[in-house]
């Protein structure tokens, strides 16, 4: 098993996911944006609808292969005991 990274290169969320293929990682992913999703939109305090963020970043990634992920995406592969390393600010 190893860890998956999926990393945003720039500010936004990344996802960590442990899986035993990246492809399996990638379904994981997913699963867990798709169940997510409580509405596809809701409506403001004045009356206008808006599409709900889980529900556009799930529409981001459905149809996503692990050869094409979406913009601004890349993968990185941590293996048992590698040390990931990362800082907010």
């Amino acid at each position: 098993m190893k860890m998956y990274h999926f990393n945003y290169n720039g500010y936004g969320a990344f996802f960590l996911v442990m899986a035993n293929s990246p492809e399996e990682a990638l379904e994981s992913l997913k699963e867990y944006l798709r169940k997510n999703v409580k509405a596809k939109r809701h409506q403001d305090c004045r009356g206008g609808w808006y599409v709900d963020y889980d529900y556009e970043r799930y529409l981001k990634w459905k149809d996503c292969t692990v050869d094409k992920l979406p913009k601004d995406y890349d993968i990185e592969v941590f293996e048992k005991n590698e040390v990931f390393r990362g800082e907010w600010s």
